[in-house]
């Protein structure tokens, strides 16, 4: 897969999380339907969220790649 794709596909997850973990808040405060389950689903996605969201160290080491020759100048 591709940079563009990649970041692409973590933003379309990113907004599905984010939706998702809205749901689950409410239900928790504000339904209590099967309390139980969502309790749990409420800690699946946060140990989906740390796994999906990590910068690896790759990530890191392309990021600061393009970060350093974005700031080159060229001299005439």
């Amino acid at each position: 897969m591709d940079e563009k794709k990649k970041i692409k596909f973590k933003r379309v997850l990113a907004w599905i999380y984010l939706v998702l973990f809205v749901f689950v808040i409410l239900n928790l405060m504000v339904f209590d339907f099967y309390k139980d389950i969502f309790l749990f689903a409420y800690i699946l996605l946060i140990i989906i969220y740390f796994i999906i969201f990590r910068n690896t160290s790759s990530e890191k080491a392309s990021k600061n790649d393009t970060e350093n020759t974005n700031n080159t100048t060229i001299e005439k």
